[in-house]
């Protein structure tokens, strides 16, 4: 059991170097983070994440992140990770609290330093109770802009928030980072633009060979894109090879079985949609 303040983890609270990590692990459940303060990082591994490489992690715990007064970040493994990440996982429940912005990730909450996240996977529910407008939730990374997602796995229920989605949230990159082989299984439900795989998806790269399995709605009725795969993509290297396994998709304004806004004039290929 750790419980801590602005920065808690199952294993370090703040790392503020850049060293590498490699085959860390932590059991300590459930790993809670609880301030007053500008910002709150909770993980079960690590809450805060300065940068370097980090290879073989795992964590096992129920983590929580809230914040009276400022934000909210919580991950499975990192709150936030400031590096690259390569083989690692986390099982458990994640979830957020605040008045003020939150990201929540079965693995990462927030990935916003450098590097690409690769071959991990999270197994759990992630919720992000938060009502404010920069809410974001991803069964496996809540928000990210540091890098590629290749080879995640996600497979726990994403509940909330403003841009929810199966595998990331909120993926913004113009550095050329893409989605690639990744695979979503649970059902994603929210506030705004909602998708199977990725709720808001933005940059210069791609999203290819993905797919998703649940079911995804939005409560939004008069604004945001909800789509089974997608909900909201604007990437210059379009979408391929993806596959929604979304029976029902409901919600927005803009809602389709596989992509509810297709913003970008570069090609969709190999597509397959279910919804009925």
């Amino acid at each position: 059991n750790v419980s801590g303040g602005a920065r808690a983890g199952g294993l370090v609270g703040n790392y503020s170097g850049t060293g590498a990590i490699s085959t860390a692990s932590s059991t300590a459940d459930p790993v809670t983070g609880s301030a007053h303060t500008s910002g709150t990082w909770t993980g079960g591994l690590i809450g805060y994440h300065a940068g370097g490489s980090v290879t073989g992690a795992s964590a096992s715990a129920a983590v929580t992140s809230s914040n009276t007064t400022g934000s909210a970040t919580a991950g499975g493994l990192f709150g936030r990770l400031g590096g690259a990440l390569t083989n690692g996982s986390a099982t458990g429940s994640v979830t957020v609290n605040s008045v003020s912005s939150t990201s929540a990730g079965g693995l990462v909450g927030t990935a916003d330093g450098t590097g690409s996240i690769q071959s991990s996977s999270a197994t759990g529910t992630v919720s992000n109770t938060a009502s404010t407008t920069t809410a974001y939730s991803g069964g496996l990374v809540g928000y990210i802009t540091a890098g590629s997602v290749i080879g995640g796995t996600a497979s726990g229920n994403v509940e909330g928030g403003l841009y929810p989605g199966g595998l990331v949230g909120y993926f913004s990159n113009y550095s050329g980072a893409v989605i690639q082989n990744g695979i979503a299984q649970g059902s994603v439900s929210g506030r705004g633009d909602a998708g199977g795989i990725v709720g808001f998806v933005q940059g210069s790269g791609s999203m290819t060979a993905s797919s998703s399995a649940g079911n995804v709605s939005s409560s939004a009725t008069t604004t945001y894109s909800v789509g089974g795969a997608v909900g909201y993509l604007a990437l210059t290297g379009g979408m391929s090879a993806i596959t929604s396994g979304a029976l029902t998709v409901s919600g927005g304004t803009q809602t389709g079985g596989v992509v509810g806004y297709y913003n970008t004039s570069a090609a969709l290929a190999n597509v397959t949609g279910a919804a009925t």
